[in-house]
């Protein structure tokens, strides 16, 4: 029977190390692909989109579960690191590995100043965003059975924007021969904004929000400029928004200095909605005449939404 024991001992020892070599070879480890964000792959500051010279989108936090055990805990997912290869993204968490038929669950976020995780998943169950930053907050879930089928079986993740982009662009009309005038849009305030709230996830909605106003900055330029001036902010989604503003037409004196000379207060008259992942481009036409004029239109959404006339 001693006989026997040892050899059987000495049997699984030898399966056990052989296994793990086995192993080595046949597993296969969970790897990140290209982040998007819609279906785009470019990310203006300070938002990620689509256009030349935007922000690109290079790095992200990564949670994950496989069966409801947590293997990722908002490791930092990179792309172009030095040590993943200059296109490659990857993971400074410990490599784990796929298990054939087994759910896995994986959230990804951008910017967020903060994560609340679930005690038992580690999964984030509240994203708090407050405006100060002007940072754009993404996130993404992707729950795959085993080793994604698709894109080379890299878990891809294709974020949305969590806020709303709030764009307010001026564009002169007065003749170029004007040079001692300049026009001055100031105290842009964007009344009934949302700047701090929490995001459910998965939910997808916004609670313990707080409201106040938001200041966009002062927008400047001479009125021979023809050269569209522009001011951007990030604000959480929410309605009974409003916006208002000043305009301003100054004149250049014979000593340098500046005077007004007019001055137009406007508010747009409907409070709107706010809208996750849209673009709201309110524009302001300036002409020196005998008054200033202005034009004001919602152009288009961040992402495939109609257009929506505003007026003043």
């Amino acid at each position: 029977m001693k006989k026997y024991l040892y050899i059987a001992l000495a049997a699984a020892a030898l399966t056990s190390c052989s296994s793990d070599e086995t192993l080595d070879v046949q597993k296969e480890a969970i790897s990140f692909g290209e982040a998007f964000i819609g279906n785009s792959t470019r990310a203006t500051d300070p938002s990620y989109g689509p256009n030349a010279g935007d922000k690109k989108l290079t790095a992200f936090k990564v949670y994950g579960t496989v069966e409801g055990t947590n293997i990722f805990d908002g490791d930092n997912v990179t792309k172009g690191d030095a040590a993943y290869g200059t296109e490659a993204w990857g993971c400074d968490g410990a490599t784990q590995y796929w298990i054939a038929g087994a759910d896995y669950i994986f959230d990804a976020v951008v910017d967020a100043t903060s994560t609340t995780t679930d005690q038992t998943t580690g999964l984030p169950t509240k994203l708090t965003y407050n405006t100060s930053s002007q940072k754009d907050m993404l996130h993404n879930r992707v729950i795959t059975n085993g080793k994604p089928t698709t894109n080379n079986g890299l878990v891809t993740f294709e974020f949305t924007h969590l806020l709303s982009k709030v764009n307010f662009t001026v564009t002169n009309e007065t003749a170029a021969t004007a040079t001692n005038y300049r026009y001055t849009i100031t105290d842009i305030n964007i009344t009934n904004a949302y700047t701090v709230g929490d995001y459910a996830v998965p939910a997808g909605t916004w609670d313990n929000l707080t409201t106040a106003p938001y200041a966009i900055d002062d927008i400047t330029a001479n009125s021979a400029s023809t050269a569209e001036a522009e001011a951007e902010v990030l604000l959480i989604p929410g309605a009974n928004v409003g916006v208002s503003f000043n305009a301003n037409i100054e004149y250049k004196k014979s000593d340098d200095t500046w005077v007004v000379i007019s001055t137009v207060e406007k508010a747009f008259t409907n409070q709107i909605t706010l809208a996750a992942n849209t673009a709201y481009n309110f524009n302001v036409t300036v002409k020196l005449d005998d008054e200033i004029k202005f034009t004001a239109k919602d152009l288009n959404a961040w992402t495939n939404a109609d257009d929506t006339d505003l007026t003043i």
